[in-house]
């Protein structure tokens, strides 16, 4: 038995015809592309902050130590 294999789809009265159909996203590619953008960086800042400032606070307390241990 051989399945046809489809060449477009529709989601919610939206045809997607191939990958370019899908990138473009119906003439709201630039609006759909930069709010994923903006999400990327925002998860990617929300993650790498922290351990920066992890590390920075414990070389701090590092120093503050040895200046102690110097008196």
């Amino acid at each position: 038995m051989r399945c046809a294999k489809a060449t477009s789809v529709a989601v919610s009265g939206f045809v997607l015809t191939g990958p370019s159909s899908f990138l473009s996203m119906g003439g709201y590619a630039a609006y759909v592309w930069g709010s994923f953008g903006a999400f990327v960086l925002v998860l990617v800042w929300n993650l790498v902050t922290p351990a920066l400032r992890r590390r920075s606070v414990i070389q701090q307390l590092a120093e503050g130590q040895s200046e102690k241990d110097d008196d």
